[in-house]
């Protein structure tokens, strides 16, 4: 969820930063985005659609989850160019650890998870799992617990949920990318180019 703010957010604040500038505003330019795709499939199928998770073990769901991280994380590198990827990649990472340390799944406390659901919370806590993607653990029996999914959103909100701190750096570096886009670097006429242009048309009236 936290994730989509940042993408709503990033697209909104880059198309005013263009509008500024009086440009077009242009998305940037992904490269491999089939490593994107290849790592959303299986975490669709298994987390998203229920009619296919149904039939995926905890146990294969421990494993679907971080190869699939682990291909983002290939995906990043091979845009670390872009302004903000870094940022994506550090979350990446940030999940993974303390993925791959409680399992295979995102851990989330029962008193986080009493936050988010209130009573439906108990039911849940007892199973000891969360969905699909994330595992219910006390505080003092996860590894790596402040990478874990221990904040919430303030009471207030219509839509409670919970998010890790590589979640932030997610949205952050999704944020970033947006924002910086695609615009100013195509669009900007540069210092060489001006030149170039005074040039000719200086030969132009010598002649």
């Amino acid at each position: 969820m936290i994730l989509l703010v940042g993408v709503l957010l990033g697209l909104i604040a880059g198309n005013i930063r263009a509008w500024l500038a009086k440009q077009s505003y242009a998305l940037p330019v992904i490269r491999r985005v089939e490593l994107a795709l290849l790592a959303f499939l299986p975490q669709a199928l298994v987390f998203f659609v229920p009619q296919t998770g149904q039939f995926v073990s905890q146990q294969w769901a421990a494993l679907i989850l971080p190869l699939s991280l682990g291909i983002l994380v290939l995906f990043v590198w091979y845009n670390r160019h872009l302004q903000g990827f870094w940022l994506l990649g550090l979350g990446l990472l940030l999940n993974l650890a303390v993925i791959a340390g409680n399992g295979g799944l995102m851990p989330i406390s029962p008193e986080t998870l009493t936050i988010v659901h209130g009573q439906q919370a108990e039911e849940l806590i007892d199973s000891r799992a969360y969905g699909s993607k994330s595992i219910v653990l006390p505080v003092e029996e996860t590894r790596l617990e402040w990478l874990a999914d221990r904040f919430t959103v303030p009471d207030r909100l219509p839509i409670q949920f919970a998010f890790s701190l590589g979640d932030v750096f997610l949205a952050a570096g999704v944020f970033w990318t947006l924002w910086a886009g695609d615009t100013l670097h195509h669009h900007a006429p540069s210092v060489v180019s001006i030149r170039q242009s005074y040039s000719l048309q200086s030969q132009r009236k010598e002649r």
